[in-house]
């Protein structure tokens, strides 16, 4: 399964367009914290030119080792 967010909700509907349902694509912030995976853990986890975005990029780091 992969699942994938956004902070930015024109690229969420983008990338459902792209993906056509082979991924799940919904907004989030790993900054704040708010991601829709409920506490489902994962094996791997991807950012691409994400983190030099952040200003709290070792707080958004420790949202991402929750999941």
């Amino acid at each position: 399964e992969v699942f994938a967010i956004d902070i930015d909700k024109n690229h969420v509907k983008s990338c459902r367009r792209s993906v056509k349902g082979k991924a799940k694509v919904e907004f989030g912030d790993i900054e704040k914290g708010s991601q829709f995976f409920n506490g489902q853990k994962f094996d791997v986890t991807v950012c691409l030119n994400v983190l030099e975005h952040i200003k709290e990029d070792q707080k958004a780091l420790k949202n991402i080792l929750k999941n």
